[in-house]
């Protein structure tokens, strides 16, 4: 359900502040809520002239310091905006789409999980041929993330389904149908690799004490820091209840983790096995099953998308 009355929108808006007291709301918002939506925000900004419309069960989750520029329309399945991440002015996002933390989106770019069919039967309308597959198969939705530390240029398409890497940048123009791999700077329509931004070769093992493996800590981890410390050394890393890392798998049966909980009664999940950790260091041992995949996902067994925080301190992982 759509609400357009005047006073339903105001009152959103009304609620959303006296619930967020440090978020700053420009002019013109437009909140547009079925009942049983939820909008939540951290300590964030929303400029002038917003259209949020949030579909039924959706989510819009803001984590610290994202922002949201002047007239951009959002329409909400589940979008997750990460920590000091910006969507610029006159920006769409349509359906399900994961935007990770430091990630610049520059003006005019579109970003949508969902498409219009043309090829159910050719000689249809194209309308009738997108009714037909959603009486077959629901409505159509393939994830878009957009990992860590992104950079989007100006007027850029992001298509559905597409996975763009950890600190890879996207040249302004560019239509991006495929995966793109961490670090790779693209263009063109369709984009396509220009060069490496930096040389991604994941290890065998990685230490938070060593700001050179940061990029290998992939996802779900504090690296807030001013700038001038950056390179100074720290002996752990805060992981979120939800993390991967990117190591090099070859024969390697045992993936291990040093790492403590920062509550108590926590269970640490790899794929179906799960593990108890508790607040002392120790040593979580998990048999590897990514069949030669790099990438290693953990989360807590009582995650959901809607509660992203702080919970694990990590010093190392490594395969064995």
């Amino acid at each position: 359900m759509i609400f357009n009355n005047f006073k339903i929108r105001h009152l959103n808006r009304l609620l959303l502040k006296l619930s967020n007291p440090k978020l700053r709301i420009g002019k013109f918002l437009i909140l547009k809520l079925d009942s049983t939506s939820v909008f939540l925000t951290h300590s964030n900004e929303i400029y002038n002239n917003v259209n949020i419309e949030i579909e039924p069960n959706g989510c819009l989750f803001l984590r610290k310091g994202a922002w949201i520029g002047n007239n951009v329309a959002i329409n909400v399945n589940n979008i997750i905006v990460g920590k000091y991440s910006g969507i610029h002015d006159s920006g769409t996002i349509i359906g399900n789409v994961y935007i990770g933390d430091y990630v610049m989106i520059a003006k005019n770019v579109f970003i949508s999980s969902g498409k219009h069919h043309y090829d159910i039967h050719p000689s249809m309308p194209i309308k009738m041929q997108d009714s037909i597959y959603e009486q077959r198969h629901g409505a159509f939705c393939e994830n878009i993330a957009i990992h860590d530390d992104v950079w989007i240029g100006v007027n850029c398409v992001i298509m559905p389904g597409v996975t763009v890497g950890k600190g890879a940048i996207i040249g302004s123009n560019s239509v991006v149908l495929k995966d793109i791999a961490p670090y790779t700077v693209v263009a063109g329509n369709p984009a396509k690799c220009i060069k490496q931004r930096y040389d991604f070769t994941p290890k065998k093992i990685i230490l938070a004490s060593t700001y050179l493996d940061y990029p290998y800590f992939y996802s779900g981890f504090n690296i807030e820091k001013e700038p001038l410390v950056f390179l100074d050394s720290t002996d752990i890393l805060l992981a979120l209840n939800k993390f991967s890392v990117c190591l090099k798998l070859e024969q390697e049966k045992y993936i291990a983790l040093e790492i403590r909980a920062l509550e108590d009664n926590l269970e640490l999940v790899y794929k179906n096995q799960v593990q108890s950790i508790d607040r002392t260091f120790q040593t979580l041992v998990f048999d590897i099953q990514n069949k030669n995949k790099n990438l290693f996902e953990f989360q807590t067994s009582n995650f959901t998308n809607l509660s992203y925080f702080e919970i694990f301190e990590i010093k190392k992982a490594w395969l064995y």
